[in-house]
């Protein structure tokens, strides 16, 4: 009796390591991302530091905007697959920014991934001292387009979405022209 039920535990062990197993090669399968295809992604073409320019200036925030260097780009946004980043923030004490990304694979999903938890760490961080600025850290606007991603921390979420997309619509209008 117990050899058969010993018999019957590695049975169960084997076929549970099989299904284990085929659960992970169907997870490791090719999953599609928002990059879009090879043409898609090298279609469009952004100047990232006009672009956040054009975005700031078309999106209200409570206050003025200002462009930060590089050096503390680099330090403060450690955001994946990065090739470019340009960054203007708000030069008062709020959490309003306008964050433009060219990614190096030309593939958004990584870089969006890595965004989403630096703006929720953002928004824990505002949590304690400024509630108001964690709901507009956790509700920005993000939108991805042919290997770039821009988003926008502001309350102006109607006035971010329709300046990103005429951005990005403008990049497509310029590559088809080429």
């Amino acid at each position: 009796m117990k050899g058969f039920d010993m018999i019957n535990i590695k049975k169960i062990a084997a076929l549970l390591l099989c299904a284990v197993m085929a659960a992970a090669l169907i997870s490791c399968g090719d999953k599609p991302d928002d990059g879009g295809t090879a043409a898609e992604i090298s279609a469009i073409s952004l100047d990232i530091k006009k672009t956040a320019e054009t975005i700031t200036s078309a999106t209200k925030f409570s206050g003025e905007m200002i462009e930060l260097p590089d050096d503390y780009i680099a330090l403060n946004y450690a955001i994946d697959d990065t090739a470019e980043i340009a960054v203007r923030s708000s030069g008062a004490a709020t959490a309003e920014q306008v964050i433009v990304i060219k990614t190096k694979s030309g593939k958004t999903d990584e870089a969006k991934a890595s965004l989403d938890k630096w703006l929720s760490d953002q928004a824990i961080i505002y949590d304690d001292y400024a509630p108001d600025q964690a709901v507009l850290l956790r509700s920005a606007t993000i939108k991805t387009s042919g290997g770039y991603l821009i988003a926008v921390v502001s309350a102006d979420t109607a006035g971010a979405e329709a300046a990103i997309d005429a951005e990005f619509e403008s990049a497509a209008s310029a590559a088809a022209q080429k």
